[in-house]
């Protein structure tokens, strides 16, 4: 059984203005990327999970490499998106009337802790692998996505679930009880493991 490894780090969050949001959120999300320099695009909508990368200061999302599957990148759809990177994520959610987002990253000091764990992700079959995004399927259910890595057709070979996400999670002490409570959790990472591989390879 693998041992969490519990590190020293400090966690800094703060607000992030969503008034740009007006213009379109596929802009609006490559701004931010470009200035926090956030790299990959996890966003869950009405009609699924779309995944996107930032390449040379630009979006590229799923559904503009399999736009058959993926569902576009929409403000009117999507409920929740987070851009990331190993050092920062952008979080935005939906709430009545519109928009709220934040910036967790971490900074000099040692604030809190944390720990990283990756966690599975469906897709048992590759289907395609185009610009760098791979689309797999899961099973005989038929659920698809598109996670932005080039995964090799050995690395699908049953039953290997290959497809992981990188979980970063910090750690405070509560005031009150002096217990070490979780704070804050967010992405830094996709990738996947080959079957003959004990080290993830990342995009």
């Amino acid at each position: 059984m693998r041992l969490r490894k519990i590190r020293p780090t400090n966690l800094r969050t703060a607000s992030v203005e969503t008034d740009g949001l007006g213009a379109g959120l596929d802009e609006w999300l490559a701004a931010q990327g470009r200035r926090h320099e956030l790299t990959v695009l996890l966003a869950h909508a009405d009609d699924g999970a779309i995944w996107g990368r930032l390449e040379g200061g630009e979006l590229i999302t799923s559904a503009d490499v399999f736009a058959h599957v993926s569902p576009a990148l929409r403000a009117v759809t999507v409920q929740q998106a987070r851009l990331f990177s190993e050092d920062a994520e952008l979080m935005l959610w939906r709430v009545a009337g519109g928009w709220k987002a934040r910036l967790a990253e971490e900074a000099e000091g040692a604030s809190a802790e944390c720990y990283d764990e990756t966690q599975l992700m469906w897709g048992d079959r590759l289907e395609a692998v185009k610009s760098d995004f791979t689309l797999v399927r899961e099973g005989q259910e038929g659920l698809r996505h598109a996670p932005p890595l080039a995964v090799p057709y050995d690395a699908f070979a049953p039953p290997h679930h290959p497809l992981r996400l990188g979980l970063r999670t910090y750690l405070r002490p509560d005031p009150a009880s002096g217990l070490m409570e979780v704070v804050l959790s967010r992405l830094t990472s996709v990738s996947f493991v080959s079957p003959n591989q004990s080290e993830e390879v990342e995009s």
